[in-house]
């Protein structure tokens, strides 16, 4: 890579950022009380837990479960730290948290493409396109299915009013990890510390949102496919103790008991069944 290409990659960059932060510019300093999100919930924990670097119980809900069955923890940890180290405000924290992961999955989508392409001109566009516009709203429309949604302001919508921030800062990891496998899938030095840097990314998308988990699997799947790599046999034991690793890192906080908890309450709720919506979905 040239200075000249790698200048243009930073000002792409430094655009994208930009553009984001102008339009989620006011979540730094103009409190809002969304009551229909989970925005309360987040500050609760961020407020009143204790379970980050240890275990422990919390007594506010459901008669009292292990702090690591509430949420989460990267939002509220976040939140909570925002909080102690700027000495503001719970839900001003958590905003500055949601406008953090609102700038950031659009740089790291850039950054991905970029690095796969090695087009930086055409990656900006990927990242403008997914900064000004709605791609899921066509593949996944909530209601009729139409192109104008195309045009709407979900990802906007979704942060602010709803509680979509877990999964935005997962997908921004996810996207970070998909970096550093590629980049640890080349020839070239030092391997074994990509391998590690991409386990930790691994496991600060599960710690978003454990369903970073399969997510990463079906996007590992098709990057390999994609790339055909030869030596299929070490690429897969490499890639495999990138999913062992990242998982034991985010282990204390996504033990088995939990995902048992989290699939029987789903099947008691929303009985899975096999439809093309779902495929749309999971593509989405």
């Amino acid at each position: 890579m040239t200075r000249r290409e790698a200048l243009r990659g930073v000002v792409y960059a430094a655009l994208l950022v930009w553009l984001n932060g102008y339009v989620c510019r006011t979540w730094f300093f103009h409190p809002t009380a969304m009551m229909n999100s989970l925005d309360g919930y987040w500050a609760a924990l961020a407020r009143l837990g204790e379970g980050w670097l240890r275990p422990s119980w919390w007594p506010f809900w459901d008669l009292g479960i292990p702090f690591e069955f509430t949420s989460a923890p990267m939002v509220p940890a976040m939140t909570a730290g925002f909080a102690a180290l700027g000495h503001v405000p719970v839900p001003m924290a958590l905003q500055a948290v949601k406008a953090i992961f609102y700038c950031a999955a659009p740089l790291a989508l850039f950054l991905l493409a970029w690095r796969l392409t090695r087009a930086a001109g055409y990656s900006f566009a990927a990242g403008l396109f997914y900064s000004l516009l709605s791609p899921g709203k066509i593949l996944a429309p909530d209601t009729a299915f139409s192109w104008a949604q195309l045009f709407s302001s979900n990802r906007f919508i979704l942060q602010a009013v709803w509680d979509e921030t877990p999964r935005v800062a997962s997908v921004t990891f996810l996207l970070l990890f998909i970096l550093l496998l590629v980049r640890s899938l080349e020839k070239a030095a030092r391997p074994n510390l990509r391998y590690c840097a991409a386990a930790v990314l691994l496991a600060l998308a599960m710690l978003a949102s454990p369903f970073a988990l399969p997510a990463a699997a079906i996007a590992v799947f098709c990057l390999l496919t994609a790339l055909q790599p030869s030596g299929w046999r070490s690429t897969l034991i490499h890639v495999g103790g990138i999913f062992v690793l990242g998982y034991a890192l985010a282990a204390g906080f996504l033990p088995p008991s939990l995902w048992r908890a989290m699939a029987l309450a789903s099947a008691a709720h929303e009985p899975w069944s096999w439809s093309w919506g779902l495929l749309k979905t999971l593509a989405s």
